[in-house]
């Protein structure tokens, strides 16, 4: 019997710290269970400055993906920049603050902001990574049923 892969996408500003946890947190618990759904992430301003970061993953999250005993492969992607495709192959969006992140989709794009999912996980100017990843973590498994 086939069955096909539902995607649930992740979203952050960089994508390089909050949406990275969600999407390798999420596919460890998936993969756990034996279901078929696949996270993935993108950042909605990897292309600003700003944004760009040192390294393709951020060290809190390799520190906390280690502490949860969540392996992780060798060569890490950098951070990738949302695009239309991304939203269309999505079956469920999750942005991870929605004080930051509603504005940018509205900016970039208005026609999805009605179906994505916001969460208020806030960004390291406003939480610290001791906080936010391990409210990534409950969030998730509620997605769970955990």
């Amino acid at each position: 019997m086939y069955t096909q892969t539902e995607y649930i996408l992740f979203i952050c500003t960089g994508n390089f710290y909050r949406s990275r946890f969600a999407e390798y947190y999420f596919n460890f618990l998936t993969t756990q269970m034996g279901g078929t759904q696949k996270a993935f992430s993108r950042g909605l301003e990897v292309f600003m400055a700003r944004n760009r970061k040192k390294g393709a993953l951020s060290q809190e999250v390799l520190a906390y993906l280690k502490q949860l005993e969540i392996p992780l492969e060798t060569n890490q992607r950098y951070p990738r920049q949302l695009l239309m495709a991304d939203l269309q192959k999505a079956s469920k969006v999750i942005a991870l603050d929605e004080t930051e992140h509603r504005k940018m989709f509205q900016r970039y794009y208005p026609q999805y902001v009605s179906g994505v999912e916001f969460w208020k996980v806030h960004d390291v100017d406003r939480t610290t990574p001791e906080e936010a990843l391990p409210a990534i973590k409950l969030l998730i498994d509620r997605m769970f049923g955990q």
